[in-house]
């Protein structure tokens, strides 16, 4: 999404701000596009680092949601147990943010923005998988999944992933089948 959120911004002539602001805030792109046409309109290296954007960013965001929403239900009136990056990091928050600052060659209390957080994100679902046994991760993920497909209306067999190659346009939550179909080939 952020790639193609980035794209539409650099040619705001010819993406309507309306189009656009349905795909930052509500993840609904503007026409729908064949999942293989979709691959290879972005290449082998884009399409791999959008499936890396998906699972490293947005699943993970969803996994800590969804460990804080049973974290939650646990402990409605313990406040120490707000942080939930121990229980699926095996660190806190702030022990996470230092080491990831650290790494970086950045002082910890400097202001964390929006893209900073998440590099973050992403660096804490590849220590995840770097410390983790698979069936955790797995377990995890499937968390996040489930989260994300809860959030975004779809069925348990369907990706929550709105730009997931393949999905026709009524199977979009908020979509008609009225979304125009765009053949990449033909637009070269």
């Amino acid at each position: 999404m952020l790639l193609i959120d980035r794209i539409a911004g650099t040619r705001r002539d010819a993406v309507p701000r309306s189009e656009r602001d349905e795909l930052r805030f509500h993840g609904r792109p503007p026409i729908y596009v064949r999942g293989h046409e979709f691959a290879a309109a972005l290449g082998e290296a884009r399409y791999k680092a959008y499936l890396n954007h998906f699972y490293g960013i947005d699943v993970e965001e969803a996994v800590v949601h969804a460990v804080e929403l049973e974290a939650g239900k646990a402990h409605r009136l313990d406040r120490a147990s707000s942080d939930v990056y121990p229980l699926i990091y095996g660190h806190t928050l702030q022990e996470l943010l230092a080491s990831f600052f650290a790494e970086r060659g950045r002082k910890d209390d400097a202001p964390v923005r929006w893209a900073d957080w998440k590099d973050f994100t992403y660096w804490c679902f590849r220590l995840r998988l770097r410390t983790q046994v698979p069936a955790r991760i797995a377990s995890d993920t499937r968390k996040g999944i489930a989260l994300l497909q809860r959030l975004r209306g779809v069925g348990v067999d369907e990706s929550p992933d709105p730009l997931r190659p393949g999905t026709a346009p009524q199977d979009i939550p908020g979509t008609s089948a009225d979304v125009p179909i765009v053949d990449l080939r033909r637009l070269g």
